[in-house]
C-alpha cells in the first residue's frame, strides 16, 4: 500500500508539471487489475483530490472520474480471462477513452485518439513492470519443510 501511495504522489507531481501522460491513472488501473481488495478505490479518491489540488481544477472532478474508471475495471476484471494481454489492452483503451470523454464534456478539451492509443500502449508496458515487481516483492507462499 505504501509503495502505491508513494508512486501516486510522484506520478501526480510529474503529471501536473512535466509529463503529459496520465501516470496516476496508469497506476490506478494496474492496482485495480492486480489487487482484489479495495485499495484501488481509496487510491483513486486520494489521487483525484491530489491532482485536482495540484492542477487547480475542481477537486471532485478527477476523484469521480477515477472512481468510475476503477470501479468499471474492477467489474470488467471478473471475466475469466482478466490476466490475458488481449484483455488488458481493450480495458486500457476503454479506460483512457472514458477519461478523454469526461474531459471533453467537463473541461471542454478535444478528443485526442492518438493520445488514447499512446497512453494505452505505455500502460501495457507499465502494467507488466508493476506486475513483475508485485509478484517479486509480495510473495505470499509459505515454504513448509516435511520431515520423513
Amino acid at each position: 500500500m505504501i509503495a502505491y501511495l508513494v508512486a501516486i504522489i510522484i506520478a501526480a507531481f510529474l503529471q501536473t508539471t512535466v509529463i503529459n501522460l496520465q501516470l496516476s491513472l496508469m497506476i490506478l488501473l494496474s492496482a485495480a487489475l492486480l489487487r482484489r481488495d479495495n485499495l484501488a478505490l481509496y487510491l483513486s479518491l486520494f489521487a483525484g483530490i491530489l491532482i485536482g489540488t495540484l492542477s487547480g481544477i475542481n477537486l471532485g472532478y478527477y476523484s469521480l472520474v477515477y472512481l468510475a474508471i476503477v470501479q468499471g475495471i474492477r467489474i470488467y476484471r471478473r471475466a475469466p480471462i482478466h490476466g490475458n494481454i488481449l484483455f488488458i489492452a481493450p480495458a486500457a483503451v476503454s479506460a483512457f477513452f472514458v477519461f478523454q470523454l469526461a474531459s471533453l464534456i467537463y473541461l471542454h478539451t478535444s478528443l485526442d485518439l492518438v493520445k488514447i492509443i499512446f497512453d494505452s500502449l505505455i500502460f501495457v508496458a507499465f502494467y507488466w513492470l508493476i506486475q513483475f515487481f508485485e509478484d517479486r516483492l509480495n510473495s505470499n507462499t509459505e515454504i513448509k519443510l516435511r520431515l520423513k
